[in-house]
């Protein structure tokens, strides 16, 4: 559960929290890349998504079983493994 005063929103993952917390404290250390574009983020997937979105840049590492891209071969290597654990 959130412990800021008047936000009472609960996460069942830690990391979501921890975001969340981020977010109130100003932290956002993913900024965008594109020029005159100044907007910051406090994860990974939310600067995919904006760059997608408003730039219409694709990551490079598509998951060949999903609909997601990655910014890095390792990530991409990671996030299969889901894939397999689901079998």
């Amino acid at each position: 559960v959130c412990q800021f005063d008047g936000c009472n929103r609960k996460f069942a993952i830690r990391w979501a929290l921890d975001r969340h917390v981020d977010d109130h404290n100003g932290i956002r250390p993913y900024q965008c890349t594109q020029p005159d574009c100044e907007l910051r983020f406090t994860d990974a997937p939310s600067l995919a998504t904006h760059l997608r979105t408003w730039h219409g840049i694709e990551l490079p590492y598509p998951c060949p079983q999903c609909e997601k891209s990655y910014g890095s071969r390792r990530a991409l290597t990671r996030h299969l493994k889901t894939h397999n654990s689901q079998d």
